[in-house]
């Protein structure tokens, strides 16, 4: 019998994200993921039932009936984000579209798209469990919003759907829902997103190669931290060409939008440095300080060690002690 899988970087992205969102610790059912090679190697596969456990995981700590949503429309690179690359090569919404239904098992086997066109419309029904299970309907909002915003963005914003159908009932709040999506309807009897007919012939930019990074005066510092805390927590290149080619910029551009904005990227790498070593740090038996600094772009575990003394006046070491034994206290 064959197991239905998901990419194992879907799984890393959802971990990663949750913790830029207030997830507290590593969820039990991500550890093997994120501690291994699988966060970063596109052909790496997990069960569906795996990433339905995970979910379950991250909802209970996280307790926010949005994140599935807020989650879909973070950049993916390699298979979540996959319109922005057709964005190049594809001359259409509509080619892009049909690019992503056929090459949709790369992102998972477990549920997949059927294309339907109508008179005034095209619907992109998105067909897999008929189980209302809290991963399955955390799975249908995440992918089908990362659809909706991608295209929403590789289009500047002309291609926004009419309706999106979800099957299962609504959360207790839908705002969110209603800001990234349009028009939601819940207890459908399908899940579904439906464009007009209209829309699919619009052209699509080279320059939405990465739709939530436009690098403006008042985004930039923002766009940099999240691009430099996604590439460390995926173990990336985190250069200033590198963030900067993520933003479609220059880095000359990139560098003079910091300083009008009064930081810069050395700056930002070491308050984002910072913040996760001493999120990594407190979390208890879940990493080891060598790990800790390789996690952090440190070649060396002394020079990791130098900058944490700078920052909090600490070693790594005594630092992590004082904070365990003061959870245990309390």
């Amino acid at each position: 019998m064959i197991v239905p899988s998901v990419s194992a970087l879907v799984a890393s992205h959802l971990v990663s994200t949750g913790l830029h969102h207030g997830l507290r610790s590593i969820p039990e059912a991500g550890r093997a993921i994120m501690h291994g090679q699988h966060r970063v190697d596109v052909r790496a596969r997990i069960s569906a039932a795996d990433l339905d456990q995970l979910w379950e995981q991250i909802m209970t700590d996280l307790r926010s009936p949005d994140f599935p949503v807020t989650a879909g429309t973070h950049p993916l690179e390699e298979l979540q984000g996959l319109l922005c690359y057709l964005a190049i090569a594809a001359p259409s919404a509509r080619q892009a579209l049909q690019t992503m239904v056929r090459y949709w098992p790369l992102v998972t086997d477990a549920w997949s798209w059927r294309w339907e066109e109508q008179e005034n419309s095209v619907w992109l029904q998105f067909q897999g469990t008929t189980q209302q299970t809290l991963g399955a309907r955390c799975s249908a909002e995440y992918y089908i919003s990362g659809v909706v915003s991608s295209l929403q963005s590789a289009t500047k914003g002309v291609c926004r759907p009419t309706r999106v159908h979800f099957a299962h009932p609504s959360p207790r709040s839908i705002r969110r829902h209603q800001d990234v999506l349009g028009s939601v309807i819940f207890s459908s009897e399908q899940y579904a997103i439906v464009y007009a007919k209209s829309v699919m012939d619009s052209k699509l930019s080279e320059q939405t190669a990465l739709p939530t990074s436009s690098c403006t005066p008042a985004e930039a510092s923002r766009d940099v931290m999240e691009l430099v805390e996604m590439q460390l927590r995926s173990s990336a290149d985190v250069s200033r060409e590198s963030i900067a080619k993520r933003l479609a910029s220059s880095t000359r551009t990139m560098q003079r939008r910091l300083a009008e904005e009064g930081t810069s990227f050395q700056q930002l790498l070491e308050d984002t440095r910072k913040r996760l070593a001493v999120e990594l740090l407190a979390a208890p038996s879940e990493y080891a300080i060598k790990e800790v600094a390789a996690l952090l772009g440190y070649v060396a575990v002394r020079s990791f060690e130098r900058a944490f003394r700078r920052w909090t006046g600490e070693s790594p070491g005594v630092w992590r002690n004082r904070s365990l034994n003061k959870d245990t206290r309390s």
